[in-house]
C-alpha cells in the first residue's frame, strides 16, 4: 500500500526534480484539499453516531468530532428503543423561528446543519442515538499511513494534479503542466464514473477512515 512519502517521491521523479521537496509537498496538500470537496465513493460515511442530551438542541465538535467534517448530509436518523426514524431537514430560519417561540421538547423530528453545528427540533427530552450519513472530509494522511484513499484509490489523481501545479507555478513549464492536468482530469472522471456505477449497483459505499 502506498504512502504520502511514496507519492511525493514519484511526483519528484515525474518532474525530474529532486530540489522541490517543499513545493511538491505543498502541491499535494493543495490537491487533497481541492478533492476533499468533491464526492467519491471513498469519502462517504454512515459510521458517525452520537447520543443526544436532555435539554440540548445544538451539537458541535465537542459532541462528535465529525460533525464539522460533513460537507453534505444525506440522512440523519434517530434510534429510540430499537425504532429508527429519518429526521427531516429544515432551514436555519425555521429553526430560529421555533427557538424564538419557546422551543418545545420531545423526540426530535427535524434538523439543520449550519456553521458546522447540528440543530435539532424539538429539543431532545431523552438520550437518543443519532446517525449521520453523507459526504465527509477525509484528512490528508501522515507519512506512515498506508491505507488512505488519497494515496491508494486516488493516488494518480493527486499525483498528476500536484505535478501540474508544480510544473505551472514553480518550474514554469506550461506544456508539462497541461499534460499533467489532462491526466489528473482523466483520473478524476474515472473515479466519478466508478462512484456513480457503485451507486447504481447498490454496493455499500460507506467507509470509515
Amino acid at each position: 500500500m502506498a504512502t504520502i512519502v511514496t507519492l511525493k517521491a514519484e511526483i519528484a521523479d515525474d518532474l525530474a526534480r529532486s530540489d522541490l521537496t517543499t513545493q511538491i509537498s505543498e502541491a499535494v496538500s493543495k490537491a487533497i484539499i481541492a478533492y476533499q470537496r468533491k464526492r467519491f465513493y471513498f469519502n462517504e460515511s454512515r459510521e458517525e453516531t452520537f447520543s443526544t442530551v436532555v435539554g440540548q438542541s445544538v451539537y458541535t465538535v465537542s459532541d462528535n468530532a465529525s460533525i464539522p467534517l460533513f460537507y453534505e448530509l444525506d440522512t440523519v436518523t434517530l434510534t429510540n428503543g430499537g425504532r429508527v426514524r429519518k429526521l427531516s431537514p429544515i432551514q436555519m430560519s425555521e429553526w430560529e423561528l421555533y427557538n424564538d417561540n419557546s422551543m418545545s421538547s420531545g423526540e426530535p423530528y427535524s434538523y439543520v446543519l449550519y456553521n458546522e453545528k447540528l440543530y435539532f427540533y424539538p429539543e431532545p427530552n431523552a438520550a437518543f442515538t443519532i446517525r449521520l450519513t453523507g459526504h465527509i472530509k477525509v484528512a490528508e494522511p501522515g507519512d506512515a499511513v498506508t491505507d488512505s484513499p488519497w494515496t491508494n484509490v486516488a493516488y494518480d489523481m493527486i499525483r498528476f494534479r500536484a505535478a501540474a501545479d508544480v510544473a505551472a507555478n514553480k518550474i514554469r513549464d506550461l506544456n508539462l503542466a497541461q499534460t499533467n492536468k489532462a491526466q489528473a482530469d482523466n483520473e478524476y472522471q474515472e473515479l466519478r464514473i466508478e462512484t456513480e456505477t457503485r451507486k447504481r449497483t447498490g454496493i455499500l459505499m460507506a467507509t470509515d477512515f
